[in-house]
């Protein structure tokens, strides 16, 4: 052993230790920490536990996020400059294509639990702002993400699981009880917008804007898990994005088929299709208004 390389192995062990001490005293005397990925991404929660050898958790929005060490570049102290005690209200961080902040303080919960067709859905707050939605030509499968524009959106309830068969059969008053993967009845468009019908007025799909907004935020690791490319429905007809800021907006007002996405995180895109398919047997999950669950 060369003493060039005796000399490295012990500075990286005295490198390890010195982090392993800062990062304990970190924990140990402050909950609120900044977070920042070697990516840019910036993430401010609650620091739950450190691995520095492993993950290290951290509370967003009132849910645990794990993220590998080896994806860490700095953890900072953090003191929030408001007096809501609910958890961090900005989330600061470099997309894809442009920037997001969270800007919705209200004191809603940070989830609540609904039944519908029979299943418990856990519905998973979003909190409200704005982001940069779209994908330039270079990244995106298809030239059907363009152009990137900013969109404004309000609070909203997503659900962490889709509508199953079960479900499914409930709604529609079938009693063929036959379970499998995916409800194909919702392939069909109609019949997704007759079950939503049968749902009632609070509950409905996400809006094209929401999917995406939830997609790129820490959240998805919470709403997603470690799906890819199943296919999800969205409210909006398929169609052209427009160049202009937007304020929840609700897509295109005509079309001939509706949008369906799915999530990936493999090389940073996220999939749009038109619901046409037969085969991409779309998932459905549930969206309420925060601002209606006290109403």
């Amino acid at each position: 052993m060369s003493i060039r390389f005796f000399i490295c192995l012990k500075m990286k062990k005295f490198f390890i230790i010195l982090f392993i001490l800062l990062t304990t005293c970190l924990f140990a005397h402050s909950g609120g920490v900044k977070v920042t990925l070697k990516n840019g991404t910036t993430i401010i929660g609650n620091l739950v536990t450190i691995n520095p050898t492993g993950n290290l958790v951290i509370q967003v929005g009132g849910q645990d996020l794990s993220i590998a060490m080896s994806d860490v570049n700095s953890i900072d102290d953090y003191q929030s400059n408001t007096n809501n005690t609910t958890e961090t209200k900005h989330n600061y961080g470099p997309l894809q294509y442009g920037n997001y902040e969270i800007l919705d303080n209200t004191n809603y919960p940070d989830s609540i639990n609904v039944i519908i067709g029979g299943q418990e859905f856990t519905m998973i707050l979003v909190r409200g702002g704005w982001f940069m939605m779209g994908f330039d030509g270079r990244n995106s499968r298809s030239m059907n993400s363009e152009p990137v524009h900013k969109v404004n959106l309000s609070s909203f309830y997503i659900s962490k699981e889709y509508l199953t068969e079960t479900a499914v059969n409930n709604l529609l008053g079938k009693t063929n009880k036959k379970e499998s993967f995916r409800p194909k009845d919702i392939a069909n468009w109609k019949t997704m917008q007759h079950i939503l019908d049968n749902i009632g007025d609070y509950y409905r799909l996400p809006t094209e804007a929401e999917w995406e907004y939830t997609a790129i935020m820490p959240i998805a690791d919470i709403i997603f898990l470690d799906q890819k490319d199943l296919f999800e429905w969205c409210s909006d007809y398929f169609g052209d994005y427009p160049s202009h800021e937007q304020t929840n907006p609700i897509g295109s007002p005509k079309g001939s088929t509706h949008v369906v996405r799915a999530f990936s995180r493999d090389n940073n895109k996220w999939r749009r299709y038109q619901g046409s398919k037969s085969y991409y047997f779309p998932f459905a999950r549930i969206v309420i208004d925060a601002d209606k669950i006290n109403k």
